[in-house]
């Protein structure tokens, strides 16, 4: 029985051996190809030409030393890639796919000029010519920052995740957010009824929460109110908002 099965498999391993080392010699013959064209798919706000040249793929050189990882590495660092794959194919081409990042705020100057986008992590993208983002507008928010590299403050990576995450109704809410010189988080808000926007304090914490809390004190409170306005809505508190308020005088 166990020259039989010797008998077997052996023919079974030589057929194995030769397919996987003629399967090798293909993918070194692939390997030994030029590259003839490098081709950029799924990029939108990164400009085809300048990835290509991120790549810097020499076009007279062969498909071996266009290292996949080496490639992604280099594209990944445009502002707007978020990542990177690379496919060689037999033809010569090189195939660069891209997946860009969605802004979730709009970072204001200290003049108040928009000045970039910003993503969930705190990436910075530049302004785009032709499409406009709704997102919550930031100012404030002027601590050490690199441009190739996540935020680093811990309550601006926080406040960017709580803006991404929002439900709809806390993202028809929010107009904009600023950053005071206490290091403290003030949300302004969409204009609510005739009253135009309305400014709370966040604190530098828990912000989806505090969120949902401030959503649920205008409709019960501020909109049930029509003759009292509300100078001021603290929610740094997790037991009780905080809000002064003067009702209005008759004309």
């Amino acid at each position: 029985m166990q020259s039989f099965i010797r008998h077997t498999l052996l023919p079974a391993v030589i057929v194995l051996l030769l397919m996987a080392g003629a399967g090798y010699g293909a993918w070194q013959w692939v390997l030994s190809q030029p590259v003839s064209q490098v081709e950029v798919l799924g990029a939108k706000h990164a400009e085809v030409d300048s990835l290509r040249a991120l790549a810097r793929v020499d076009t007279s050189a062969t498909l071996r030393e266009s290292a996949p990882r080496i490639l992604e590495g280099r594209v990944v660092r445009h502002p707007w890639v978020r990542e990177a794959s690379v496919t060689r194919w037999p033809t010569g081409n090189v195939v660069i796919r891209v997946r860009e990042r969605t802004p979730v705020a709009l970072a204001l100057d200290t003049s108040g000029v928009p000045d970039y986008y910003l993503d969930r992590r705190g990436f910075q993208m530049p302004l785009t010519p032709d499409d406009v983002y709704d997102v919550p507008l930031l100012q404030g928010f002027d601590g050490p920052r690199h441009p190739t590299r996540p935020a680093e403050d811990e309550v601006l990576r926080g406040l960017l995740q709580t803006i991404a995450e929002a439900a709809e109704n806390i993202d028809a809410l929010v107009s904009s957010f600023e950053q005071d010189a206490s290091g403290d988080v003030i949300v302004h808000t969409a204009p609510v009824d005739n009253r135009g926007s309305l400014a709370a304090t966040l604190g530098r914490e828990a912000f989806p929460g505090r969120l949902s809390r401030l959503h649920a004190f205008i409709d019960q409170a501020v909109r049930q109110q029509p003759d009292v306005r509300f100078d001021s809505i603290d929610l740094r508190f997790d037991d009780q908002i905080v809000a002064r308020q003067e009702r209005k005088t008759q004309p």
